[in-house]
């Protein structure tokens, strides 16, 4: 997966090397930075599915810290919104969660149902 801005539509964000871990650069990956300009639309869910699609495909790890913003989601729900999508709490202050890739054959399943 490169490293840098990721759009789709309203929504982006920004891979980067996972900095606590530089020694696993090839299969770790940070995402900061996941904004949408329109909110409630779907947008920032769409980019997220798409990362977390490559992610699997190409083995890699996805690893963020969920940051409440002022007239965005609770942190509660920000967190909710993530382990949808498979994320799990791996430390809790400062909060980090992770999403490890699924395994191939429930990578295929997964697509067909999408």
């Amino acid at each position: 997966m490169h490293l840098g801005p990721v759009k789709y539509l309203s929504a982006s964000c920004e891979l980067r090397e996972f900095e606590p871990a530089p020694e696993l650069k090839d299969s770790i990956r940070e995402i900061t930075k996941l904004n949408s300009v329109t909110r409630k639309c779907g947008h920032a869910r769409a980019l997220m599915l798409h990362l977390c699609e490559m992610a699997d495909l190409n083995r890699i790890t996805l690893v963020l810290m969920p940051e409440a913003e002022e007239g965005g989601m609770p942190q509660d729900a920000l967190v909710k919104f993530y382990e949808k999508l498979g994320f799990v709490i791996i430390q809790d202050a400062p909060q980090i969660i992770a999403r490890a890739p699924l395994p191939e054959f429930q990578v295929k399943q997964w697509l067909k149902t999408r």
